[in-house]
């Protein structure tokens, strides 16, 4: 896990060290469970290629209405994409939230441990609106617990399925 740092008006998850390149801020409202938000300021900086890595996720505890160390964890464990909206193609594990920033789209996705299954931002934007009443796509992130239980029944179901 990264490291998260707590401080007394914010939590900082840091995820990369700078190399010294051109940095960029982004101010993001994260929707989160039961109908809180986490307020955080993602730094992000730019390389000589022109790829765009996550520095530092800032939480504001004043400004998050959700539980301000959950939250963190749960931010901890997401990879971050930050690319130009022109890429339609680019694929992505499973999106959490998508943001737009001038040129510039952000997605936050689940880490890999969580599945192997990419698809481009384009296709999860049209799953999402087939999704009825939904503000971001179906999945079970921010909950471990229950990853971890569908993997074991996954794996109970191939069992069974290798003993007939």
């Amino acid at each position: 896990m990264r490291k998260i740092v707590n401080r007394k008006d914010k939590i900082i998850i840091n995820y990369s060290q700078s190399k010294g390149g051109k940095q960029r801020s982004f101010d993001l409202v994260f929707p989160y469970i039961n109908d809180t938000e986490i307020d955080v300021v993602l730094v992000a900086e730019q390389s000589d290629s022109g790829e765009w890595n996550p520095l530092k996720a800032i939480t504001d505890k004043e400004e998050t209405t959700a539980d301000e160390e959950e939250a963190a964890k749960d931010l901890a464990d997401l990879t971050w994409h930050i690319y130009s909206r022109k890429e339609q193609k680019k694929l992505l594990p499973s999106v959490v939230n998508l943001w737009e920033e001038g040129n510039l789209r952000i997605a936050a996705c689940l880490s890999e441990k969580y599945g192997e299954k990419f698809f481009t931002a384009k296709q999860q934007e049209n799953l999402e609106k087939e999704v009825l009443n939904s503000d971001r796509l179906i999945c079970w992130w921010p909950d471990p617990v229950i990853w971890e239980s569908a993997k074991k029944l996954k794996e109970s179901f191939n069992s069974l399925l290798l003993m007939k």
